[in-house]
């Protein structure tokens, strides 16, 4: 998927292609530099926007934020 995603423009890649270039939602920037609606990443691919991303509790944060943008998005 994240072959299919870099190779259409879909996502572009930090850091040698271990991290994702996302906004503060997690939302994936593309090529031309606009963030998609879907799909969103969170834990260690946001590496490259968030400095800690890898420990659960970053994570389960990073899922209750997005959770939350959604749900707000979707009212």
């Amino acid at each position: 998927m994240l072959r299919m995603l870099f190779l259409e423009g879909y996502a572009v890649a930090e850091d040698m292609e271990a991290t994702l270039v996302t906004d503060a939602h997690g939302a994936l920037e593309d090529a031309s530099g606009a963030c998609s609606r879907v799909p969103y990443a969170i834990g260690p691919r946001r590496a490259g926007t968030l400095f800690e991303t890898t420990a659960i509790p970053e994570i389960r944060q990073q899922a209750r934020d997005l959770a939350r943008h959604l749900t707000g998005m979707c009212s």
